[in-house]
């Protein structure tokens, strides 16, 4: 069986695991990854590949994990591997406790330049005071967008969404930055652009 095989195997095995698996994510994110380095992306689009479809071009690629926590008392978790290619970087997470049913944008949050640093917002960055970090209190924190990560996954019925896609940008310009996930019911509407989970994307 190749390494592509592998991957998917583990990718499909992921999602049929309890709602407490995230963890895994990072083994079956690796061995897609890898396996798409080895053999090259270029499958066609699905809502797991993200725009730009399957995996890294670098064959000796290697992940950054990113631990997403919790924003605004949300219980959203999950984790993340960011893998650098060539010229592209692939991102796979998974994440769970999100909103069932609803649509959750996603993006890497990174300053255009590395003078000013990038982090994930405490309640100390709750400046009007409503006990509630926004959008606009959280992009003073980790930056403006840099990447989307499209297209936006909606949670399952367990508040489950899990992601894999290809980007054509070059790592620097989102690697230091943060990866913020959306999405939350506020005075009950719910709102896309509140941030309900963020882990910082180190170099």
């Amino acid at each position: 069986m190749g390494e592509r095989d592998v991957g998917q195997r583990a990718w499909k095995s992921f999602h049929r695991g309890g709602r407490g698996r995230t963890l895994a994510l990072l083994a079956a994110a690796v061995a897609i990854a890898v396996g798409l380095a080895a053999c090259g992306g270029g499958e066609e689009n699905t809502a797991d590949q993200g725009a730009y479809g399957g995996g890294a071009t670098n064959a000796n690629a290697q992940g950054v994990p990113v631990e997403l926590t919790e924003l605004n008392g949300s219980g959203v978790s999950g984790n993340a591997l960011v893998v650098k290619g060539d010229d592209t970087v692939t991102v796979s997470f998974a994440v769970t406790g999100l909103e069932a049913g609803e649509i959750h944008p996603q993006h890497v949050n990174r300053y255009p330049s590395d003078d000013r640093e990038v982090a994930c917002p405490t309640s100390e960055d709750d400046t009007d005071g409503d006990g509630r970090i926004s959008a606009a209190e959280g992009t003073a924190v980790y930056g403006p967008i840099a990447l989307e990560l499209l297209p936006a996954p909606t949670a399952d019925a367990e508040g489950t969404i899990r992601f894999q896609g290809r980007f054509p940008i070059e790592a620097s310009r989102i690697y230091n930055g943060a990866i913020v996930i959306n999405g939350d019911t506020v005075d009950g509407a719910f709102d896309p652009a509140i941030p309900v989970a963020c882990g910082q994307l180190g170099k």
